[in-house]
């Protein structure tokens, strides 16, 4: 990853150089440094998984309807399929998985009002 990759995925990201660096107690000059020259390996792939992960924000200008709730089954697909692949290579069932799933979000966002 070169420096201009590495400054445009912090912004796909949600970060600054100023912000990157405080979120992550690294030095300016060295988050500098690496826009210009390219970040280390290591932290181009943590990066990668960063944006595999992330979840994007909704166009302000889409309406709530059955089109902005697709928007956001794609936006979370990335992120809860990792969790759900991570669980089945631990030993869960996906059945099992499913059923913890639809109970967690019961229990986060009908009940607790």
């Amino acid at each position: 990853m070169d420096g201009a990759a590495f400054k445009a995925m912090l912004g796909e990201l949600g970060y600054t150089q100023a912000s990157f660096s405080r979120a992550y107690r690294i030095h300016i000059r060295t988050v500098e440094n690496w826009v210009r020259i390219g970040p280390p390996d290591f932290l181009a792939h943590i990066l990668t998984d960063m944006q595999r992960v992330s979840v994007p924000s909704p166009d302000p200008e889409t309406p709530l309807d059955y089109a902005s709730k697709q928007g956001a089954k794609r936006a979370l697909n990335p992120s809860l399929r990792s969790v759900v692949d991570r669980a089945v290579r631990a030993g869960w069932s996906r059945e099992l998985i499913a059923s913890a799933a639809i109970e967690w979000f019961s229990d986060e966002f009908l009940t607790k009002r």
